[in-house]
């Protein structure tokens, strides 16, 4: 089968969702192609990202075909950009030329997504939506500034429903986002979860990774490890947890492992000296993403006790208990008894359930880790994600005879 990819950006080097379906398609004996434009994402401080793994500070890619990981990817020029909203040439030649099967094409915020929609009728291919919308204080958005909000009211949100109303089937990575897309979009019926998985290629549980990091750190196979991971701002609500780290009592004898790099680490790294907590928190740095599975692996719990990320996938697919918000944008991520979810706005439940998960490591966490296990496996692989693609465009085949 021919499947199309098309994303206005496209890094690889990152992860994300794009990569790992296509990956695990090309695995599966699929002809798979990513469109995308010759940049990478506008991310901010992006040459310190780049820095940090190694590839180029230059966001401009080269125009052209290149295969990786058995993908043909498609780097076409760069008409247009302004933010994330990006458009390039020739995508309908190029569409044409492929004739694709299925084209999944994703966030028609960046404007090129939306040409899939434009050209769905006349090339006559299975259009998969997946859109995944902002959150503030756990519901969902589709800006996060004012004049982000300015620019989708004037034009996104029209080009938006242009491309949902053109598609056969939207992938939504959780309720709280199926139900903001099927109700202020009209099209409930379309509408499905397919969360963000996890890459089991990448992210397994590793016994020696878990006894290096946890040496390294000073934490013995007695002590319990709580491990935060991902950008250090503001908006990630790590504080919180540091906060709370005076109060774990000294008999737990729980450490905290803090993942990753930003511009508020001097605040977080302030707030460890003032709390006096030197001896319990401590500052890893930034973990290149193919070595993030060995932390996941050394931890105990994972707590994510504001925003949603992929990062929660993937920890569950290195068999980690998790703790995040009771919120529809990710309580689906501790459903099956692999974790707890806390009430957002309440200090003392986050204490309470992060408190009952240390001092309980050795009987109720224990089953979380093995029950994530199932979990992971079960639902979140994108050994089996990656066929929803398939599995929704031969339903709609099947509805047609």
């Amino acid at each position: 089968m021919k499947i199309v990819h098309l994303i206005g950006y496209f890094q690889p080097e990152f992860g994300y969702k794009e990569y790992y379906i296509a990956r695990n398609q090309a695995k599966k004996g699929h002809e798979v192609h990513v469109v995308t434009s010759d940049r990478v994402f506008p991310f901010p401080d992006y040459s310190r990202l780049a820095k940090e793994i190694g590839v180029s500070a230059s966001r401009a890619r080269e125009v052209g075909e290149s295969e990786i990981d058995g993908i043909l990817v498609h780097r076409q020029k760069t008409i247009f950009e302004l933010k994330e909203f990006i458009l390039i040439k020739g995508v309908k030649k190029l569409l044409k030329k492929i004739n694709p099967d299925i084209v999944h094409a994703y966030a028609p915020n960046q404007g090129s997504t939306a040409l899939g929609a434009l050209h769905k009728k006349e090339l006559g291919y299975f259009l998969i939506g997946d859109d995944q919308v902002f959150t503030k204080d756990g519901k969902p958005t589709p800006y996060s500034s004012i004049k982000g909000m300015i620019r989708y009211n004037l034009f996104q949100s029209s080009l938006s429903q242009f491309y949902f109303n053109r598609c056969d089937v939207i992938f939504c990575p959780n309720a709280a986002s199926k139900d903001y897309i099927g109700e202020k979009f009209g099209v409930k019926d379309k509408t499905e979860v397919v969360p963000i998985g996890f890459d089991p290629d990448f992210y397994h549980f590793d016994q020696k990774s878990r006894e290096t990091i946890r040496k390294k750190y000073g934490v013995g196979e007695a002590e319990t490890a709580v491990l935060l991971v991902g950008r250090l701002t503001p908006d990630k609500g790590f504080d919180r947890v540091i906060k709370l780290s005076e109060d774990i009592p000294k008999k737990s004898k729980a450490k905290i492992l803090i993942v990753g790099d930003g511009s508020f680490k001097k605040e977080l790294e302030n707030q460890v000296r003032s709390l006096v907590v030197s001896d319990k928190v401590f500052f890893a740095g930034f973990v290149p993403e193919r070595d993030l599975y060995q932390y996941y692996s050394a931890a105990d719990i994972g707590v994510w006790p504001k925003r949603p990320s992929v990062g929660i996938s993937n920890a569950t697919g290195c068999e980690l208990p998790i703790l995040v918000p009771n919120d529809a944008m990710m309580n689906h991520l501790v459903g099956r008894g692999n974790g707890l979810a806390f009430e957002p706005s309440s200090e003392r439940d986050l204490f309470d359930k992060l408190n009952l998960m240390i001092t309980s490591r050795d009987s109720i966490t224990m089953r979380m880790r093995k029950n994530a296990k199932k979990f992971a496996g079960d639902t979140l692989s994108y050994e089996k994600l990656a066929l929803r693609d398939i599995e929704a465009y031969e339903q709609y085949k099947r509805l047609l005879k």
